[in-house]
């Protein structure tokens, strides 16, 4: 895999802070000691715990960069709020740990719906000596009370189409 932000080879990655890019190890070290990574943190943190796991992020500036914002981010005032960079929450490193191991949990689910729905589809197909293009005209928009349906109905929820 190539790093979307600066395109050269990596073999570990991780998604950035400020948007959906795929980055390496460099670009994850550039983006950690950018100025307004505890602002991108919180926005993200928000948006995951307001419910929106899609949250595309509010914009990598670049390395030099700064986010233009209407209004400065809120001073955190009690001890119950939490803040990226602040050591004595104690709470928070679970917050994002939790978001992160739901995010993974969420794509492992997505990939095995698509993974049983296709299966299903390669069985039938040869079971009746069709083309998957045919099944998945004909004879998916079909099936309701099956496994299959069950899967397709939660990417669905996800807002993800199938498509074979």
């Amino acid at each position: 895999m190539n790093c979307e932000r600066c395109t050269q080879p990596a073999s570990v990655h991780s998604v950035s802070w400020f948007n959906t890019q795929d980055i390496c190890l460099d670009c994850q070290n550039e983006e950690e000691a950018h100025p307004d990574i505890a602002y991108a943190k919180d926005q993200e943190n928000k948006a995951v715990l307001g419910g929106d796991n899609n949250f595309p992020g509010v914009g990598w500036p670049g390395v030099d960069g700064r986010l233009q914002r209407a209004n400065a981010p809120p001073k955190r005032s009690t001890a119950s709020s939490l803040n990226v960079n602040d050591p004595s929450s104690r709470v928070e490193p679970l917050v994002f740990d939790k978001i992160k191991e739901e995010r993974q949990a969420d794509h492992a689910l997505v990939d095995l719906a698509n993974n049983m729905i296709r299966r299903y589809i390669d069985r039938e197909c040869q079971r009746l000596g069709v083309s998957p293009e045919d099944f998945c005209q004909r004879v998916l928009p079909g099936l309701r009370g099956t496994e299959i349906d069950k899967h397709r109905d939660f990417l669905a929820k996800k807002g993800i189409p199938f498509t074979y």
